[in-house]
């Protein structure tokens, strides 16, 4: 017959082995982020530098596991694998050490206690899911439960060793998570609560834990600086920059958490309140691990939590949780047992939901894994660049340079304004010339046309833009439609999804204005209320002078095939004295103009010319003055748009002038320049910059007087300014 010790070892060995099982039953999972490790891994095994496929930036969270994971993956076992079985170390590790920590403080020996313990420990969902995931979150936790101990060792012994000790596991926490050297708060913390009670301490072992903790922190610092130029890794700066938004996802992510798992919050903050009540070891243990996890929710409520399932930035504290819950039975009466039996069968239950979604998650990432590999059967040269929304699996398999278009590998685009997922610079990606973009992408349920996901707005936009609609095509060979591949030949813009031609006519009295739309390229531009693919009209009435402006957005109000036309009308508005303008183009999303439109507007017409003579100087916002093919004024200019525009005055008595034409223009670089003056040439010339361009025997005729201004070199500045510009015009003079 077994002795109740020999049960409850078997008991524990059981309960061991089916939290196993419940890790290996979640072995498929890991998150494409995984991967991200993996390309780091992978590269510093094979000899060429710990950098992201040639990039040296540090876009790994945990520098502990990063090299943990390629010491594992040194003698030949895939990086992945090996990141998955050093999770599982991470969790057998923690769920002993619980144990080890239980024992010391449960007093007589209660064994039904310590089978609570492991049994909510294995059965938990999240320490299951996250254990076999390839990411750094289980050994977090196993850290913390460490550090923990060892913070309240060293005051219940005030022995230098345990305040070393406690700093060592503080700076092996800096190492594991960019937030990880917080913690060392927690000591600080602790010893004033410890102080303001009468409690023994010993400054003396602070400055050791301090010392020692400040020495792998140093270290650390002097190490990334020397390596990446950085002071924390880009994926701090990648996912902050936002406060309040962050703040606002954090309660959000904090709420459902508590919602999820309150079978774990009422009973952890119960038993707090009654260890707390018990006084003693159990009292201090259960304080230190209450300003633990005070500390990670309060940390999660400012960064806005984690966008992945499961809960992974809560999740490293939960052993901890659990530990005080299986401690605060020890005393209480063995029917209590019920409760920890009703624990594990809800978290079983929870774990077949968890485990579903997990395997969504799955499907996803095997998405990237099949585009990963399909990148890598293209057999393109070995300075290819890639660009990608999923910066883990496809660079993991693929080998290629990779271009991380959020941010998290990519120092320049980490350090733009913005929140994570709402940073992006498009004209750097695509100056860099990527042979393979890869972009989130859904079909359109009515015409089944494939559109470019809005989860991030930075690709959507990408799509849209002139040059990845000249230069990209969807990748037919793919199996995810997600993949575009560079032309050889940029596609002319009469092709396409843009391709269109439009048409406005003012009626009689211009009070109204008829627009055309004809869409000439293939696919459909379809129609959905309130729904941001929308196509429609951008139309603004505006004065010369810049004074005077209305706008209006009119979305389409059917959907358009190749060779459809629809035709609108819009009211135009009483005008005051001056010249005034009707300016229109087609629109995506509400604010994404046409690509034809950066070079001058799809309708650009007089809706009333002041017909006041002018003489003398003349600034580039006079009323008086008539534009085509211009941008409206800006503080100290206007600029042309195109390769060609039209300034139109008109002049009286034009045997009296003596002939004279100035211009005092600002190139935007360099650019050859035609002024063409009543159809006849006045001045042919380059200008870069400042230029100031003084004509004589200027053909001037009575009336009104066209000058026409030739920019063939006009370009787009870029920076998210897509507009073909030619030269800015500050004032002319006529004499």
């Amino acid at each position: 017959m077994l002795s109740v010790r020999n049960g409850t070892y078997l008991g524990l060995a059981a309960l061991s082995a089916l939290g196993i099982l419940h890790v290996v039953l979640y072995w498929f999972y890991q998150p494409d982020d995984a991967f991200i490790y993996s390309v780091y891994v992978k590269n510093w095994v094979a000899g060429n530098g710990l950098t992201f496929n040639g990039e040296v930036v540090e876009g790994f969270s945990s520098v502990s596991w990063t090299l943990l994971s390629a010491l594992v993956a040194w003698p030949g076992v895939e990086p992945l694998q090996a990141a998955k079985y050093l999770g599982l170390a991470s969790y057998v590790g923690t769920a002993g050490l619980l144990l080890l920590i239980h024992r010391r403080f449960e007093g007589a020996f209660q064994p039904w206690s310590r089978l609570a313990l492991l049994a909510m420990f294995c059965s938990f969902p999240l320490l299951a899911l996250w254990a076999p995931a390839a990411m750094e979150g289980i050994l977090f936790a196993l850290l913390l439960v460490a550090s923990c101990y060892a913070c309240y060792l060293a005051f219940e012994t005030s022995k230098a060793s345990h305040y070393a000790l406690a700093g060592l596991l503080f700076g092996c926490l800096a190492l594991t998570r960019p937030e990880g050297g917080a913690f060392f708060g927690a000591i600080l913390v602790y010893a004033a609560s410890r102080f303001l009670l009468g409690r023994k301490g010993s400054w003396g072992g602070l400055v050791v834990a301090g010392v020692v903790f400040l020495m792998v922190v140093g270290m650390l610092v002097l190490w990334r600086y020397s390596l990446f130029g950085e002071l924390f890794p880009t994926t701090v700066s990648a996912k902050t920059g936002n406060l309040s938004g962050q703040i606002r996802v954090g309660i959000d992510y904090v709420l459902r958490f508590a919602a999820d798992y309150f079978y774990l919050i009422l009973p952890y903050l119960l038993a707090t309140a009654l260890l707390i009540r018990r006084g003693g070891a159990q009292g201090w243990w259960a304080w230190i691990v209450f300003i633990y996890v005070g500390g990670y929710v309060a940390f999660n409520l400012l960064v806005g939590g984690d966008w992945m399932i499961g809960y992974r930035f809560l999740m490293p504290v939960v052993p901890l949780m659990i530990s005080s819950c299986a401690l605060a039975l020890v005393g209480l009466p063995r029917s209590v047992g019920l409760l920890p039996l009703a624990f594990a069968g809800y978290s079983i239950w929870l774990s077949t939901q968890l485990y579903a979604e997990a395997r969504t998650e799955r499907m996803a990432t095997d998405g990237d894994i099949i585009m990963g590999h399909h990148i890598a059967e293209m057999n393109l040269p070995p300075d290819s660049r890639v660009a990608v929304v999923d910066a883990g699996a496809i660079p993991y398999f693929s080998g290629l340079p990779t271009i991380d278009m959020v941010g998290l590998n990519n120092q320049h685009i980490s350090r733009l304004p913005g929140g994570f997922m709402q940073k992006w610079d498009n004209d750097y990606v695509l100056s860099l010339q990527p042979k393979v973009i890869q972009l989130h992408t859904y079909r359109e349920p009515s015409s089944g046309e494939l559109m470019p996901s809005p989860d991030f707005r930075g690709s959507q936009l990408l799509f849209y833009t002139q040059e990845f609609q000249r230069w990209y095509e969807l990748d037919p060979t793919s199996l995810v439609p997600q993949l575009f591949i560079r032309r050889e030949v940029p596609k002319s813009l009469d092709e396409g999804m843009f391709a269109f031609e439009a048409e406005g006519q003012l009626n009689a009295d211009r009070s109204s204005l008829q627009l055309r739309l004809r869409k000439k390229g293939a696919g459909v531009w379809e129609v959905h209320a309130d729904d941001q693919h929308a196509v429609g009209w951008q139309v603004s009435v505006v004065d010369n002078a810049g004074r005077d402006m209305s706008h209006v957005s009119l979305p389409l109000t059917q959907r358009l095939a190749q060779g459809e036309e629809i035709t609108v009308d819009v009211p135009m508005p009483a005008v005051n004295q001056g010249s005034y303008r009707v300016l229109a183009c087609p629109v995506f999303n509400q604010v994404v103009r046409f690509p034809q439109c950066h070079g001058g507007f799809a309708i650009d017409l007089p809706l009333h010319e002041d017909e006041t003579a002018v003489k003398g100087t003349l600034g580039f916002a006079d009323p008086r003055l008539g534009f085509k093919g211009w941008s409206t004024p800006e503080p100290t200019h206007r600029w042309s748009l195109g390769q060609s525009a039209e300034l139109t005055f008109v002049l009286q008595d034009v045997a009296s002038l003596k002939g004279e034409l100035s211009l005092d223009l600002a190139s935007f670089g360099q650019q050859n320049i035609e002024l063409v003056l009543n159809d006849a040439t006045l001045f042919s010339g380059q200008a870069n910059g400042e230029k100031v361009v003084d004509l004589r025997d200027a053909p001037f005729v009575e009336g009104r007087n066209v000058l026409r201004i030739l920019t063939p070199d006009a370009r787009a500045p870029g920076v998210n300014d897509e507009r073909v510009l030619g030269v800015a015009l500050r004032s002319l003079h006529i004499e």
